[in-house]
């Protein structure tokens, strides 16, 4: 079985990715790498729960 990195966008992954930019958005506006930095972690791990399905949103265990 071949894995592949190619996964179809879904609305918990996107509520995550819009929710993480927001973060990053305000990092930029105040100059703080904290909320930028809370912002990928948030998208990175949206992305590593859509790839995977598990977590909130996919599996309902939330």
């Amino acid at each position: 079985m071949k894995t592949t990195w190619r996964f179809k966008m879904d609305w918990a992954l996107l509520i995550r990715a819009l929710f993480g930019l927001i973060f990053i958005v305000i990092a930029f506006q105040f100059q703080d790498w904290l909320p930028g930095a809370f912002g990928a972690v948030i998208i990175i791990i949206g992305i590593i729960a859509a790839f995977t399905k598990t977590g909130c949103g996919y599996n309902d265990r939330c």
